[in-house]
């Protein structure tokens, strides 16, 4: 059942029709007609099998990375705070 479905699936999407065309020398070249819109239903399809899980999930996750910091860090604010505190009096 399933392999006839496959099958009729490919000879489906394979198949176009070939016409012929003759050209000024009479000469018949193939001419190929494709369908403008291609509706597939899958609404009346039964899919059977199994569901296959494994036994443990592995995660691969890729290393994280380090960039340094935009930001200049001071170790002291001392001299800024005696100029504002000044500043506020």
């Amino acid at each position: 059942m399933k392999n006839f479905f496959i099958l009729s699936l490919l000879f489906l999407f394979t198949y176009t029709p070939v016409t012929y065309s003759a050209n000024a020398e009479t000469k018949l070249e193939p001419r190929v007609i494709y369908k403008k819109k291609t509706t597939v239903d899958f609404s009346d399809a039964i899919v059977e099998g199994e569901v296959q899980n494994p036994e443990g999930i592995y995660v691969v996750t890729p290393p994280e990375k380090k960039f340094g910091s935009l930001l200049k860090l001071r170790p002291n604010f001392h001299k800024e705070l005696m100029r504002d505190a000044l500043l506020l009096k």
